[in-house]
């Protein structure tokens, strides 16, 4: 099955999309540079994140890292998929598939991929 790519232009006359909040952007931006500070701080001063490698083999890790990997790329994908390939008569709140697990699937496949690579 092959899928067309969209712009944020050619989505703007959809009915069913209502945009996104307007500090969406920017509310990222903030996020992320939050956490790079705190990543960095961690990793160069206080050394909690690298506590566990001690206790936890490379060989448990590495296995768990791709579940979460691969986990994060389902959600994404769905996610993405049923906001924005789908097309519903009238704005409502998704419920299906992996909505009905997460309510953004696609942050949190972000967050949790994030969170294993700097693991």
């Amino acid at each position: 099955m092959s899928h067309k790519r969209y712009s944020r232009d050619a989505l703007r006359h959809r009915d069913d999309l209502t945009g996104e909040h307007t500090f969406g952007d920017a509310g990222q931006a903030i996020l992320f540079i939050l956490f790079l500070a705190v990543w960095i701080t961690d990793a160069f001063i206080f050394k909690y994140s690298t506590l566990l490698n001690d206790y936890i083999s490379f060989a448990v890790r590495l296995p768990l890292g791709v579940v979460v990997l691969i986990i994060s790329a389902y959600l994404a994908w769905t996610g993405l998929k049923i906001v924005f390939i789908e097309v519903r008569k009238e704005p409502h709140i998704i419920r299906k598939s992996v909505f009905g697990i997460v309510r953004h699937p696609y942050t949190s496949a972000k967050y949790s991929s994030t969170w294993d690579c700097s693991c």
